[in-house]
C-alpha cells in the first residue's frame, strides 16, 4: 500500500494541485467519536453513519490511500482485492467503502507523526505514545521497563511533530471536502481512538466540534485490546513484540488517553459532548442513539431511526 500511495501521489498532485491549493470554503465543525480502542467506537460510528443525510465519513479507501484518494477512485475495483471481507480481530464487515479511522490517513500524510506508528514499530511504542496527546506542554508519567534510554521516559509531544500532524489532518479533511459535492451540507463524522487524547488540539481547529465518548469496563477493554494486538498488529508491524511489551503498551496507552480526556473534556462547550457506555449501546441501541441526538441538538431522529433499523 505504501508503494501504491507513493507512485500515485505525483498524479494526484498534477491533477488536483490547483484545487487543493485554493483557499478552502468553511468546513462545518465535524463530529468526533471518542473512546479507547475496543470500547465500541467502530460500532458507534457505523450506527451514526447510517444517517447518510447528515453525515459523511472517510472510507477505508480514503484512509488507506490518502495520497491519491481523489484521483484514484477509478482504481477501486482493482484495489478491492487487497482488503479482506472482515476485520481480523472481530469479524466486523470490511470493504473499501466502510467508514474508517482518519488517523490512518494522517499517519501516512504526516510522515509518521502519529501514535499509530506504535503498531508499526511496537518495541518503540514509548517513542510514539506522546502523540496520543498532541500537547507539547503535557506528558504522561514514564513507565518502568527495559527500553533503551532514549525511550525510557516520555513526556510532552514534540512541537514540530504536532505541527505536522495538524497540517496532515487539515489536508486530509480538505480532500474529503473535495470528494463530496455536498460537503457544506453534511458534517464529517470522524472516528479514531487516538482522538480521545486530541480534544484540546481538535478544539483549536474546530471550536464548535461535537463529541460522542463511549466507554467500556477496563477489564473488558484490556482483554479485547490484547486480543486485537495478537490478531491484527502482525498485519502492519515491522518488528515483533513480546508479551511483556504488549501488556505495558496496552496499560500505558489506556492511561495516556484517559488522562488526556479527563484533563481536557472540560474545554468542550456545553451541549457539545455526550458520553455513553458500550453496554447501553449494545443492549438498547436505538434508545442510546436517540439520547445522543437529543443531547447534541440534532433534529430528524425519526428519519435517522428508520435508516439505522
Amino acid at each position: 500500500m505504501a508503494a501504491v500511495n507513493s507512485c500515485w501521489a505525483a498524479l494526484e498532485w498534477l491533477l488536483w494541485a490547483r484545487r487543493l491549493s485554493r483557499p478552502a470554503p468553511p468546513l462545518r465543525a465535524p463530529v468526533f467519536v471518542l473512546g479507547h480502542p475496543r470500547t465500541g467506537t467502530t460500532h458507534l460510528q457505523n450506527l451514526l453513519a447510517c444517517d447518510a443525510a447528515r453525515f459523511a465519513t472517510p472510507s477505508t479507501f480514503d484512509v488507506g490511500f490518502p495520497s491519491f484518494s481523489l484521483s484514484g477512485r477509478a482504481l477501486k475495483p482493482w484495489l478491492a482485492g487487497l482488503v479482506d471481507s472482515t476485520r481480523p480481530m472481530d469479524a466486523t464487515a470490511l470493504s473499501l467503502e466502510t467508514p474508517a479511522e482518519d488517523e490512518i490517513a494522517v499517519q501516512t500524510l504526516s510522515g509518521g507523526c502519529s501514535s499509530y506508528m506504535a503498531l508499526v514499530f511496537p518495541r518503540l511504542w514509548r517513542r510514539f505514545l506522546p502523540l496520543a496527546r498532541l500537547d507539547p506542554r503535557a506528558g504522561t508519567a514514564a513507565p518502568p521497563g527495559r527500553a533503551p534510554p532514549a525511550y525510557e521516559a516520555f513526556g510532552p509531544a514534540d512541537s514540530g511533530e504536532v505541527a505536522r500532524w495538524k497540517l496532515a489532518f487539515s489536508a486530509f479533511l480538505r480532500k474529503l471536502q473535495l470528494r463530496d459535492d455536498d460537503a457544506g451540507v453534511r458534517r464529517l463524522l470522524l472516528k479514531s481512538p487516538s482522538h480521545t487524547g486530541h480534544v484540546k488540539t481538535i478544539l483549536e481547529l474546530f471550536p464548535d466540534a461535537q463529541f460522542v465518548y463511549i466507554h467500556r469496563h477496563p477489564l473488558d477493554v484490556f482483554a479485547s485490546a490484547a486480543h486485537m494486538a495478537d490478531a491484527y498488529t502482525w498485519f502492519v508491524n515491522l518488528q515483533g513484540m513480546g508479551d511483556e511489551d504488549l501488556t505495558e503498551f496496552v496499560i500505558w496507552q489506556f492511561k495516556a488517553l484517559h488522562e488526556a480526556y479527563v484533563a481536557d473534556r472540560g474545554l468542550i462547550p456545553d451541549g457539545n459532548l455526550v458520553e455513553v457506555s458500550f453496554a447501553e449501546l449494545e443492549e438498547r441501541p436505538l434508545e442510546t442513539l436517540a439520547r445522543i441526538y437529543a443531547a447534541l441538538g440534532w433534529d430528524n431522529w425519526a428519519d435517522a431511526e428508520k435508516a439505522v433499523e
